[in-house]
């Protein structure tokens, strides 16, 4: 794995070798398989906290007068766009329309996956549980 530095200093992300670090796509069968591959990843190059909401987007402007962009504006935009195209690198593209309403946020991203797939996990253990007690 390349180092978390890459992503926070680095002009041009190295996001195909970053991608390449998760072995599977996610599909609606896999999501616990994928997402524990991807968490390390995500943890690994300082991308963890924005996927989850802990870290919000900073305000774009230093001053009222909307003159200096914020520099933690423009560093967390960057690792955002990151983030959003490492899950779309790994998810199979039958999934892609499960997040055509997403917001720009990776973070919204994330819960729209784990909302679905999870919701899909829970049916199939339910199915199976009622077939195994009959």
């Amino acid at each position: 794995m390349a180092e978390a530095s890459e992503i926070s200093q680095s002009p041009v992300d190295p996001l195909h070798h970053i991608a390449s670090d998760v072995s599977i796509k996610l599909t609606r069968e896999n999501y616990l398989l994928w997402k524990s591959e991807l968490l390390p990843v995500l943890k690994t190059y300082d991308l963890f906290n924005i996927v989850h909401g802990k870290e919000l987007c900073p305000r774009k402007y230093m001053s009222a007068n909307k003159e200096d962009e914020n520099p933690a504006y423009t560093n967390w935009r960057r690792r955002n766009r990151a983030c959003r195209v490492l899950i779309y690198a790994t998810l199979s593209e039958d999934l892609w329309p499960l997040l055509e309403s997403c917001s720009q946020c990776a973070h919204a991203m994330w819960l729209r996956l784990e909302e679905e797939l999870v919701a899909i996990r829970r049916a199939r253990t339910r199915i199976l549980k009622v077939g195994s007690s009959t």
